[in-house]
Protein backbone atom coordinates (compact mmCIF):
# COMPACT_ATOMS: atom_id res chain seq x y z
CA UNK A 1 0.00 0.00 0.00
CA UNK A 2 2.55 2.50 0.72
CA UNK A 3 4.47 2.05 -2.84
CA UNK A 4 1.24 2.72 -4.46
CA UNK A 5 1.02 5.67 -2.37
CA UNK A 6 3.96 6.74 -3.64
CA UNK A 7 3.37 5.88 -7.24
CA UNK A 8 -0.03 7.89 -6.79
CA UNK A 9 0.10 10.58 -4.50
CA UNK A 10 -3.38 11.99 -3.53
CA UNK A 11 -2.86 15.73 -5.65
CA UNK A 12 -5.01 19.06 -5.26
CA UNK A 13 -5.87 21.23 -8.00
CA UNK A 14 -7.58 24.21 -7.10
CA UNK A 15 -9.29 26.17 -10.71
CA UNK A 16 -9.87 29.73 -10.30
CA UNK A 17 -12.15 32.16 -12.40
CA UNK A 18 -12.22 35.32 -11.54
CA UNK A 19 -14.44 37.87 -13.52
CA UNK A 20 -12.77 41.50 -13.04
CA UNK A 21 -14.13 45.41 -14.02
CA UNK A 22 -11.81 47.97 -14.26
CA UNK A 23 -11.78 51.61 -15.34
CA UNK A 24 -9.13 53.04 -16.52
CA UNK A 25 -7.46 56.34 -15.42
CA UNK A 26 -4.11 56.55 -16.90
CA UNK A 27 -1.97 53.11 -16.88
CA UNK A 28 -3.01 52.19 -13.63
CA UNK A 29 -6.77 50.44 -13.26
CA UNK A 30 -8.67 50.22 -10.30
CA UNK A 31 -10.50 46.73 -10.21
CA UNK A 32 -13.29 45.09 -8.75
CA UNK A 33 -14.04 41.54 -8.65
CA UNK A 34 -17.64 41.08 -10.35
CA UNK A 35 -17.62 36.98 -10.19
CA UNK A 36 -15.17 34.85 -8.23
CA UNK A 37 -15.35 31.26 -7.62
CA UNK A 38 -12.49 28.48 -6.35
CA UNK A 39 -13.08 25.01 -7.23
CA UNK A 40 -11.37 22.14 -6.51
CA UNK A 41 -10.53 18.56 -7.68
CA UNK A 42 -8.84 15.48 -5.67
CA UNK A 43 -7.49 12.99 -7.42
CA UNK A 44 -8.28 9.73 -5.73
CA UNK A 45 -7.26 5.98 -5.61
CA UNK A 46 -11.17 5.08 -4.90
CA UNK A 47 -13.29 8.21 -6.14
CA UNK A 48 -11.98 11.88 -7.58
CA UNK A 49 -13.58 14.57 -5.69
CA UNK A 50 -14.79 17.76 -7.15
CA UNK A 51 -16.19 20.80 -5.44
CA UNK A 52 -16.35 24.46 -5.21
CA UNK A 53 -16.18 27.96 -3.16
CA UNK A 54 -18.55 30.21 -4.43
CA UNK A 55 -17.18 32.51 -0.61
CA UNK A 56 -13.82 33.59 -1.19
CA UNK A 57 -12.24 37.08 -0.17
CA UNK A 58 -10.03 38.73 -2.23
CA UNK A 59 -8.29 41.89 -0.83
CA UNK A 60 -8.37 44.78 -3.14
CA UNK A 61 -6.07 45.76 -5.90
CA UNK A 62 -4.59 48.01 -9.05
CA UNK A 63 -4.07 45.76 -11.91
CA UNK A 64 -2.27 47.65 -15.07
CA UNK A 65 -2.93 47.56 -18.21
CA UNK A 66 -0.26 48.62 -20.77
CA UNK A 67 0.46 47.97 -24.54
CA UNK A 68 -2.77 45.48 -24.06
CA UNK A 69 -0.38 43.72 -21.07
CA UNK A 70 -1.65 43.23 -17.84
CA UNK A 71 0.72 43.28 -14.87
CA UNK A 72 -0.32 44.31 -10.69
CA UNK A 73 0.72 47.35 -9.35
CA UNK A 74 0.92 45.50 -5.66
CA UNK A 75 0.82 42.07 -4.23
CA UNK A 76 -3.00 40.77 -3.12
CA UNK A 77 -4.28 37.87 -1.02
CA UNK A 78 -7.17 35.70 -1.51
CA UNK A 79 -8.70 33.70 1.27
CA UNK A 80 -10.91 30.50 1.14
CA UNK A 81 -13.37 29.78 4.05
CA UNK A 82 -12.48 25.89 4.19
CA UNK A 83 -15.93 25.94 5.75
CA UNK A 84 -17.44 27.11 2.96
CA UNK A 85 -16.20 24.30 0.51
CA UNK A 86 -18.92 22.17 -0.86
CA UNK A 87 -19.20 18.92 -2.48
CA UNK A 88 -22.36 18.54 -2.19
CA UNK A 89 -21.41 15.65 0.26
CA UNK A 90 -22.27 17.58 3.84
CA UNK A 91 -20.53 13.90 5.36
CA UNK A 92 -17.44 14.20 3.19
CA UNK A 93 -17.38 17.63 3.23
CA UNK A 94 -16.29 17.62 6.86
CA UNK A 95 -13.78 14.92 6.48
CA UNK A 96 -12.55 17.57 3.60
CA UNK A 97 -12.73 20.22 6.01
CA UNK A 98 -10.98 18.65 8.73
CA UNK A 99 -8.04 17.31 6.51
CA UNK A 100 -7.61 21.03 5.58
CA UNK A 101 -7.40 21.76 9.19
CA UNK A 102 -10.52 22.76 10.14
CA UNK A 103 -11.77 24.04 12.91
CA UNK A 104 -7.79 24.90 14.08
CA UNK A 105 -6.86 26.75 10.63
CA UNK A 106 -10.18 28.85 9.21
CA UNK A 107 -8.89 29.18 5.81
CA UNK A 108 -6.70 28.72 2.92
CA UNK A 109 -4.62 31.41 1.91
CA UNK A 110 -3.29 32.78 -1.30
CA UNK A 111 -1.11 35.41 -1.50
CA UNK A 112 -0.40 36.72 -5.30
CA UNK A 113 2.77 38.50 -5.39
CA UNK A 114 3.10 39.02 -9.47
CA UNK A 115 1.66 38.21 -12.66
CA UNK A 116 4.08 37.96 -15.66
CA UNK A 117 3.10 38.12 -19.33
CA UNK A 118 4.13 34.56 -21.75
CA UNK A 119 3.09 35.47 -24.55
CA UNK A 120 -0.36 33.85 -24.46
CA UNK A 121 -0.48 33.32 -21.29
CA UNK A 122 0.34 34.40 -17.56
CA UNK A 123 2.92 33.64 -14.85
CA UNK A 124 1.40 33.96 -11.45
CA UNK A 125 3.37 33.66 -8.79
CA UNK A 126 3.08 34.07 -4.84
CA UNK A 127 2.62 31.49 -1.50
CA UNK A 128 -0.47 29.13 -0.74
CA UNK A 129 -0.97 28.73 2.81
CA UNK A 130 -3.01 25.12 3.86
CA UNK A 131 -3.03 24.48 7.63
CA UNK A 132 -0.30 26.92 8.57
CA UNK A 133 2.47 25.85 6.03
CA UNK A 134 3.15 28.31 3.28
CA UNK A 135 4.88 27.42 0.50
CA UNK A 136 5.74 29.25 -3.51
CA UNK A 137 3.62 28.93 -6.31
CA UNK A 138 3.52 29.39 -9.92
CA UNK A 139 0.63 28.97 -11.53
CA UNK A 140 -0.52 29.40 -15.36
CA UNK A 141 -3.02 32.02 -16.19
CA UNK A 142 -5.52 32.90 -19.33
CA UNK A 143 -6.66 36.58 -19.07
CA UNK A 144 -9.23 37.78 -21.72
CA UNK A 145 -10.99 41.38 -22.02
CA UNK A 146 -14.58 41.67 -22.88
CA UNK A 147 -16.02 45.20 -23.19
CA UNK A 148 -13.86 46.45 -19.88
CA UNK A 149 -14.34 42.94 -18.01
CA UNK A 150 -11.60 40.85 -17.67
CA UNK A 151 -12.14 37.05 -17.19
CA UNK A 152 -8.93 35.49 -15.37
CA UNK A 153 -8.83 31.67 -15.28
CA UNK A 154 -6.03 29.40 -14.27
CA UNK A 155 -4.80 26.20 -11.87
CA UNK A 156 -3.11 24.84 -9.31
CA UNK A 157 -1.90 21.73 -8.60
CA UNK A 158 -0.38 20.24 -5.51
CA UNK A 159 0.61 17.60 -3.81
CA UNK A 160 -1.39 16.74 -0.50
CA UNK A 161 1.87 15.77 0.97
CA UNK A 162 3.72 19.23 -0.33
CA UNK A 163 1.18 20.35 2.63
CA UNK A 164 1.41 17.36 4.93
CA UNK A 165 -2.47 16.66 4.29
CA UNK A 166 -3.42 13.20 5.76
CA UNK A 167 -6.39 11.60 3.94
Amino acid sequence: IRQRYKEHPLKLKLTYTLLLFFGILSNISATEVLQKKIGFYVNHSMANVNGVCNEIQIEPFDLIKKSNVFSLKSSFKINIPITKISSGDSGRDDHIHEILGHPNFSQIQIQVSSIENQGEKYLVKGNLTIRGLTKPFQSDATAVETNGNVQVDGKLVTKFSDYKLEN
